[in-house]
Formats: C-alpha cells, structure tokens, sequence
C-alpha cells in the first residue's frame, strides 16, 4: 500500500500528504517499538523525500483524552518510538469553551513554534480572533454571488422585454424609472429579508445587448459592475 501511495504521490507531485490515522494505516501492535520505528521509517523513506512532507495523524492515549492537561506530557497512545521516531510531533492538550491549544511537543529540524488555540466555527477549527476575518470574507464572497446572480437576472428581464417589444427606459430619477419598470418583473432579484433591501439601477444600452447594473447595499456602498 505504502508503495502504490509513494508512486501516487511522485505522480501528481504532491508536496503534503495527510495520513489519517495511524490506526488504519499501521496493521501491527502499537506498543512494539521496533515496529513503529519500522513503520514511520518507511513513510519517511517512501513518501516524505524528496521536499515532501507527510502529517500522520494519530490518537491521543486514554488519560490525555479523559482529563486532558493534568494526564502528563506524552499524551499519544503506544509506543515512545511514535515520539523518537519523528521529525517533529504536534499534540492537543486541553480543550474547553469550545477551544483547544496545539502545542509543538518536538521539533528536530528547528525551534518550536508557539502553541496555537484553535475554536471552532460552524465545524472548522480556526485561530482564535481570525474569525472575524473569516466571516467578512464569506459574507464578501456570498455578496458577489449574489451580484452575479442578479446580473444575470437583470439580463434575462430586459432580454424578455426586448423579445416583447417593449422600450426599457434609460431614466435614472423621475417617476418612470429603469428601477420602477424593471422591480414590477416576477423575476426581478428579491432579497432574504425586508430589511436587506437592494436597489438596483440599470443603464441600458439600445444599441445590442449591452448594459451595466449598479446595486446600492444597505450598507451605503454601492458596486458598479458591466454585463
């Protein structure tokens, strides 16, 4: 198995693999240490060479999981060689609250980097305080779909009123304008919630199917986008 995944990955040049976990992976007693040693050898030897990197993952022992910190400094199941035979080794060591610290147990190649809390948002652990990052950026990514959606939209109702013949108005302000003609369309974009109100103002262009779309937000921004 070892073998057909080391050819794997010199195929598709792959740079990191994740092997999860070492109890289905390691067909052998966890506690002899010099099958383990064996072992990590050869996804070293096979997998990890040249420039590539493996992370096996494996689980902690029975104390570490029941009462976290106070079970001691090992913390993984079986054999020390699960330690020695390593490059470096990462390991949880408590977790409350919804968080968790990962701790740099080991480090041959180099100094330890400094622990790292993690919490988890809707399943992902993340870097305690990027959150909020995070979310700016799928709410950002989940607005320009939205946009291009509408986009589209918008198309599909002014091509349908070319295909009728009706004139789409070019007005941006009075009484009659390319907002109010188009807003009365069944398909024109609705928003979730009321309050989440989008204005959406259209300049049309006679001359073919060329138009551009501007969408006020709620937010006092408004996006320019040409279709």
């Amino acid at each position: 198995m070892l073998d057909a995944l080391g050819q794997l990955v010199r195929d598709w040049g792959i740079g990191f693999v994740v092997v999860d976990n070492a109890s289905d992976v390691y067909d052998d007693d966890e506690i002899r240490r010099a099958r383990v040693r064996t072992f990590i050898r050869s996804l070293r030897s096979r997998i990890a060479r040249p420039g590539r990197a493996v992370l096996l993952l494996a689980h902690v022992n029975k104390l570490q999981a029941r009462f976290g910190k106070v079970a001691g400094s090992e913390a993984y199941s079986g054999s020390t060689a699960w330690h020695n035979s390593v490059r470096s080794r990462l390991k949880p060591r408590d977790r409350h609250g919804g968080q968790m610290t990962i701790e740099h147990a080991k480090a041959n190649l180099g100094p330890k980097a400094p622990p790292v809390r993690l919490e988890w948002l809707a399943g992902v652990p993340m870097a305690v305080g990027s959150g909020a990052n995070v979310q700016a950026e799928v709410r950002a990514n989940a607005e320009r779909e939205r946009d291009a959606a509408d986009k589209l939209t918008l198309a599909a109702i002014i091509t349908d009123f070319d295909r009728r013949g009706e004139r789409v108005t070019t007005a941006m302000q009075g009484p009659y304008t390319v907002f109010k003609l188009l807003k009365a369309h069944l398909a024109f974009p609705r928003t979730p919630t009321p309050t989440a109100s989008t204005a959406c103002c259209v300049t049309w262009s006679p001359m073919g199917s060329s138009f551009g779309a501007r969408s006020a937000r709620p937010s006092g921004r408004t996006r320019g986008v040409h279709l």
